[in-house]
């Protein structure tokens, strides 16, 4: 994730310090979705000149950079099967926690 501030910094001309951000993960079981910020270990402010812009960070305050929804296997079948791929094969970690498919579009 600090990958995006970097490129904010090359790009805009910016100066995010990326040592001062920790990366934080939040799972929301209700909605099977992991929220991923980059939280400011320290207060700060950054300049992004090519946008005219300056912004003032908090220690502890987060910015908000991807939800990651999370499916079972049932799910992801029928998700398949509604846009016309069929889920061929999974592969998935000793504690089936997590996995990798493989879908081929449906003849």
């Amino acid at each position: 994730m600090l990958n995006v501030l970097a490129r904010i910094n090359r790009e805009f001309g910016s100066n995010f310090d990326l040592r001062a951000f920790e990366l934080i993960s939040v799972y929301d079981e209700a909605v099977g979705r992991i929220d991923v910020y980059l939280e400011s270990t320290r207060p700060q402010s950054v300049m992004i000149p090519q946008l005219d812009l300056s912004i003032t960070l908090e220690a502890g305050e987060r910015l908000h950079m991807e939800n990651a929804y999370k499916y079972d296997l049932e799910e992801l079948k029928g998700m398949a099967q509604q846009t016309g791929f069929d889920l061929t094969r999974t592969w998935q970690d000793e504690k089936q926690r997590f996995s990798s498919n493989l879908f081929v579009a449906a003849e």
